[in-house]
């Protein structure tokens, strides 16, 4: 005859609901620990890679300046998707802003253009001259 209100156990003399508990318990841990890692090292190679392209020149061409502002763009998203917890969209937005300002100091002859990007963004900007080639003279 059953009572109401009496708990029943299971083998090992734990209640069920105990269990279940703990097993929920468990599977929020587990959970938490496959949980990414913020994107901390992506943020800051794209703020760097941004205050590089800034400091070359990238105001001095229109097209440069586009792809700068569009790094800029990106890297406030990636900070947002940080505020909100979403480590995989921030990630994603980081080297997105990493790539814009890649592109606008291969614009600006800064750097060489990486395997798959295309060869025209060469021929966007001038290269920037140097004094001694200014005045005509050759460098010495």
């Amino acid at each position: 005859m059953r009572m109401a209100g009496s708990v029943r156990t299971g083998c090992g003399g734990a209640p069920r609901l105990g269990r279940l508990f703990l097993a929920m318990g468990a599977l929020v841990v587990l959970c938490a620990a496959c949980a990414p890692p913020p994107p901390v090292q992506e943020m800051s190679d794209a703020r760097q890679t941004i205050a590089a392209a800034r400091a070359a020149g990238a105001a001095r061409c229109a097209a440069a300046e586009e792809a700068t502002v569009a790094a800029r763009r990106w890297i406030e998203n990636a900070s947002y998707a940080l505020t909100i917890h979403d480590y995989p969209m921030a990630g994603r937005s980081a080297r997105r802003a990493q790539r814009r300002a890649y592109m606008a100091l291969v614009m600006l002859h800064v750097v060489p253009p990486r395997r798959g990007m295309p060869s025209r963004l060469l021929h966007v900007c001038p290269p920037s001259r140097t004094k001694s080639n200014a005045s005509g003279s050759k460098p010495q």
